[in-house]
């Protein structure tokens, strides 16, 4: 592919990156509109949803990322950081721990997220967001219905699959790496990226604990230097939430037990705790990182 962004500065790229974005959006409601007769929004049967689901994420996300890279660079995987190294997984086992011991702390936000009121002057915003969240409920709700293993085996595929791979391939891979270059601060592109990682589900009642998953998938990327961890721990929460789901199919009281928990003072010091160790453990993997950087044990070449 001929690299015509070679000569680029990030910021170009990073407008590039965007602007292919919305496009992939565009395209995506149009080609859904051509394929079913109906705009995306209003498509309702499972396939169509998943069907929807994957293209929006082969368009909006997969496509941009890797156009722009392969445009810019000769080895775009690399570019990326999709590397196998000898220390890969090692530092997938450490994100895998890491995703297990922060959340408690992600629970707690989500729960604390489904509480927040906006303030009375604000009302008609709030009714439009309760609105839309109750609608997008309804489809994630259909899409993960059913009690089929082949049904399950599907949305492990495309939903925690492959949108793991386009998702951290644009907002880790290329996004944070580009407003990385652009500030020279690795916190603020962790958080920038996380920040717009929650806001583009237009999700507001799952804000918190989203933009928290999105720092720690950016921290995981930004110590590893491997885009391979991000989307390993990516798959997995959404193969938890998937599978969860699914048992709920099953046994609904129980999964609607464990996801309207209150939150007391016991659930709050545990929280805490879960986020000191968190953060204790980002902490020490990055030095070790920096470790195995130093001796050369990160040697490797692209998958």
């Amino acid at each position: 592919m001929q690299r015509v962004l070679s000569s680029s500065t990030d910021r170009s790229r990073l407008f590039y990156l965007f602007f292919f974005a919305f496009l992939g959006l565009f395209l995506s409601a149009i080609l859904m509109g051509l394929i079913f007769g109906v705009e995306v929004d209003a498509v309702r049967g499972v396939w169509e949803i998943r069907f929807s689901s994957f293209v929006q994420a082969l368009l909006m996300f997969f496509l941009p990322a890797y156009a722009v890279f392969a445009w810019s660079f000769p080895q775009p995987f690399r570019a990326l950081k999709l590397l196998k190294t000898d220390v890969l997984w090692k530092n997938i086992a450490w994100g895998v721990v890491i995703l297990c011991i922060a959340c408690p702390f992600t629970s707690f936000l989500t729960q604390l997220n489904k509480e927040m009121v906006l303030p009375a002057s604000m009302s008609g915003i709030e009714q439009w967001i309760w609105n839309y969240e109750q609608q997008a409920k309804g489809v994630a709700d259909l899409m993960l219905s059913g009690k089929s293993i082949s049904g399950l085996l599907v949305n492990l595929l495309l939903v925690a699959g492959f949108a793991a791979v386009a998702e951290e391939l644009f907002f880790r891979g290329a996004l944070q790496q580009l407003w990385q270059g652009i500030t020279k601060s690795r916190h603020l592109a962790v958080w920038t990226t996380a920040f717009i990682f929650s806001a583009i589900h237009l999700q507001f009642y799952g804000f918190l604990p989203r933009l928290v998953l999105g720092a720690m998938l950016g921290y995981l990327f930004s110590y590893s230097g491997n885009l391979w961890v991000s989307i390993a721990v990516h798959f997995l929460n959404n193969a938890i939430v998937i599978s969860a789901m699914y048992y709920r199919n099953f046994n609904p009281e129980a999964v609607n037990r464990i996801d309207n928990l209150p939150i007391t003072l016991a659930f709050t010091l545990i929280a805490v705790v879960s986020l000191i160790l968190t953060v204790a453990l980002f902490w020490w993997r990055d030095k070790e990182n920096q470790k195995a950087f130093v001796s050369g044990d990160k040697k490797g070449g692209v998958l």
